[in-house]
C-alpha cells in the first residue's frame, strides 16, 4: 500500500471516526484514549517555542475530537515541564510524524523547531531525527525533491555519529521517496540495508514497517511470491504486539495481494479490516488509497453507487490532508466514472483536478532535481566505497609488512642462535 508508507515509528494518537456505508458497509466507530507519559526537560526560550506551537495545534482544529483534545491537554503539560533540549527535540520530532498521514503542514511546522533547536545545541541526532519528519512531510504532500534532500541529509548525520537506530530509519524513508518516484530497484536497495541494520539491532517493530513496505513494493511490482512472503512476515510480527496503525496498513497489503490475484470478496474482507485501524490511528493517507482500491472494486462489480461513494470518498480524504499522489488517482478513477456516465461537466472537474496533481508530481522542474539529487548521493556513496576499500587496502598492506617485520625477526633470531651454537 503505497500511500501510508512509514519508514520510522510514530507515536500512536487515536481519534474517533464513523463511517457511513451505502453499500451495507459495516459502520465503524472506534474511540481511542492514548496516555503519554514521557519526561522531558527544557530551557525557558526553547519551552516558550514548544508553548506556542501547540496553542498553533489547537486554534488550526488539529485536535478535531474529544480524544485528541485530551492528547493535546497530556502534551501540553508535559511541554510545560520540559527542562531538557535533547528530550524536548526527540518529542517535538516524533509529534511531528504523528502528523505526516493527516496534517502535513502542521508536521513541518513542528519538524522545523525541532531542527533549529537541535542545530542550535549540535545535537546531531536530534537534527537527524528532525530532517526525517521534515522529509516525511514533504514526501506525503508530492514534494519528492525537498524530501530526497532531507532524507539523505538525515543518512549522512547518522552515518557520521554511527548512530544504526536512526540510519535504519532514514534508509527506510528513502525506500519509500523513491517507491512513490517510481524507481522500485532503488526503493528495494534501501529496504534490504535497512532491514539488514535492524536484524542486527533486533527491533521487530522497525522491522514489521519497513518489511511490510517491501512487501508492497513487490506487490506494486506484480512479484506477489515476495510480496506475501515479506507482508506476511509484517503482519505475523504485528499480531504478537499492540494493534497500532501498521496492523491495519498490512492488512491493506494483504487486500492488495487478493486483488491482484482476482480474489475480490478476500480483497474486501481485508480492506474493510483495514479501515477500523486507519480510521482510528488517523492515517489519513492510506486511508484515501483504500477507498480508492474499493471504489474500483465495486465498479466491478457493477456497483456504480458504492464505487461513486468511496471513490469521492478517497478525492474528499486526500484533497483535505494536501496528499498530491492521492488526489490525482482519486480525480482520474472519478473523471473516468463520469465519462462512463456521460456526465461531462463533473468529468471535466475532475480532469482538471488529475492534470494539476500531475503537473505537481511529475513537472521537469522535480525530474530534473532529483536526478541531480540522486546523482549526488551516488557519487557521495561512491566515495564513501572507495574510503572503505583503500583502508581495507592499507589494512591489508600493513598485515603484510607486519608479517614480513615478524619473519625477519625470527630469521634474525634464528641466525644469532646458530651463531651461538658455533
Amino acid at each position: 500500500m503505497s500511500t501510508h508508507r512509514e519508514g520510522s515509528i510514530c507515536l500512536a494518537m487515536e481519534t474517533r471516526l464513523g463511517m457511513k456505508a451505502h453499500d451495507r458497509e459495516i459502520k465503524v466507530n472506534s474511540t481511542a484514549n492514548k496516555e503519554t507519559t514521557l519526561t522531558i526537560n527544557t530551557r525557558m526560550q526553547s519551552m516558550m517555542r514548544i508553548r506556542l506551537i501547540t496553542f498553533f495545534l489547537l486554534l488550526s482544529g488539529s485536535f478535531r475530537t474529544s480524544a485528541q483534545n485530551k492528547i493535546a491537554d497530556s502534551l501540553s503539560e508535559l511541554l510545560s515541564k520540559a527542562t531538557s533540549d535533547t528530550g524536548r527535540i526527540i518529542l517535538m520530532a516524533n509529534l511531528a510524524k504523528t502528523y505526516v498521514g493527516s496534517k502535513p503542514d502542521t508536521a513541518l511546522l513542528i519538524a522545523r523547531e525541532a531542527f533549529l533547536l537541535a542545530q542550535k545545541i549540535n545535537y546531531k541526532k536530534g537534527e537527524a531525527i528532525s530532517l526525517g519528519s521534515t522529509g516525511q512531510a514533504f514526501m506525503n504532500t508530492g514534494n519528492y525533491p525537498a524530501a530526497l534532500t532531507n532524507f539523505l541529509q538525515a543518512l549522512k548525520l547518522a552515518e557520521e555519529i554511527q548512530d544504526d537506530s536512526v540510519a535504519a530509519s532514514t534508509l527506510g524513508l528513502l525506500a519509500d521517496v523513491y517507491f512513490y518516484m517510481g524507481d522500485m530497484k532503488r526503493s528495494i536497495t534501501y529496504s534490504r540495508k535497512g532491514l539488514l541494520i535492524l536484524s542486527e539491532l533486533n527491533d521487530s517493530s522497525s522491522i514489521q514497517i519497513l518489511a511490510g513496505n517491501l512487501g508492497d513494493t513487490y506487490e506494486k511490482m506484480n512479484q506477489l511470491d515476495s510480496a506475501l512472503i515479506y507482508t506476511r512476515q509484517a503482519y505475523a510480527i504485528g499480531m504478537s504486539k499492540t494493534a497500532s496503525g501498521n496492523t491495519g496498513i498490512t492488512l491493506g497489503n494483504i487486500g492488495n495481494i487478493f486483488r491482484k490475484l482476482g480474489k475480490t470478496d478476500s480483497a474486501m474482507v481485508f480492506y474493510r479490516l483495514s479501515l477500523n485501524y486507519l480510521q482510528k490511528f488517523k492515517l489519513n493517507d492510506a486511508l484515501s488509497e483504500e477507498y480508492a482500491h474499493m471504489a474500483k472494486i465495486f465498479l466491478q462489480q457493477k456497483k456504480p453507487d458504492s464505487a461513486l461513494y468511496y471513490g469521492k470518498q478517497a478525492y474528499s480524504v486526500a484533497k483535505a490532508g494536501g496528499f498530491i499522489e492521492k488526489v490525482f488517482f482519486a480525480s482520474s478513477f472519478l473523471a473516468d466514472y463520469y465519462k462512463s456516465e456521460r456526465n461531462i461537466d463533473s468529468a471535466f472537474a475532475y480532469q482538471a483536478a488529475m492534470i494539476e496533481a500531475k503537473d505537481s508530481l511529475f513537472s521537469q522542474q522535480n525530474i530534473n532535481q532529483l536526478q541531480r539529487i540522486t546523482a549526488d548521493e551516488a557519487l557521495r556513496q561512491q566515495h564513501i566505497d572507495d574510503a572503505k576499500e583503500q583502508e581495507r587496502v592499507k589494512a591489508r598492506q600493513n598485515a603484510m609488512i607486519s608479517g614480513l617485520v615478524s619473519l625477519l625477526i625470527v630469521a634474525f633470531l634464528l641466525v644469532r642462535n646458530n651463531r651461538q651454537r658455533r
